[in-house]
């Protein structure tokens, strides 16, 4: 995929994240270790590095006439940022920028379960839980368990798209 998605769904039990490519949809109420994929509809809006183009309505260019500003597509619009957690916050209806959100290991059956995390998003809330599988490593009885969330704040549009 090329550009940068903002998605929005209604699903707690899937967890969804982008990592620079793809769109990585995993089912959060599984337990295992493997790397199951998951299905859930998502409401994506993408925006990607093209100029805007003139036309009609409102159309902006700058000394040398290049157009900076259109209304032929809807532009980059954002509501809020959030500091993303393990618990809901709400975002009242909006678009989330969809990204790796951090890493999380579990053990399972003396095993450190390795994954990046991803979004959950329910009723107009989201939250950071485990998605892709990494890797599993054993780890001779040791506790491993580790669980981070990104510092970067995540883009919140308004449901205008």
């Amino acid at each position: 995929m090329s550009g940068i998605p903002f998605g929005k769904w209604d699903n707690p039990n899937i967890s969804v994240s982008f990592d620079g490519t793809n769109i990585i949809v995993r089912d959060i109420s599984y337990s295992g270790s493997d790397d199951l994929p998951a299905s859930v509809s998502i409401e994506l809006v993408i925006f990607n590095l093209t100029a805007p183009v003139a036309g009609d309505g409102i159309t902006m260019t700058n000394a040398a006439g290049q157009v900076t500003f259109s209304t032929q597509k809807r532009p980059l619009v954002y509501d809020r940022t959030i500091q993303i957690s393990d618990s809901f916050q709400n975002i009242g209806g909006g678009y989330c920028h969809l990204t790796c959100t951090g890493t999380q290991v579990r053990m399972i059956s003396g095993n450190a379960n390795i994954r990046t995390k991803g979004i959950v998003m329910s009723g107009g809330s989201i939250r950071s839980a485990y998605n892709r599988v990494f890797g599993n490593y054993f780890v001779s009885g040791w506790d491993a368990t580790f669980n981070k969330n990104i510092g970067m704040p995540l883009l919140i549009l308004p449901p205008m798209y």
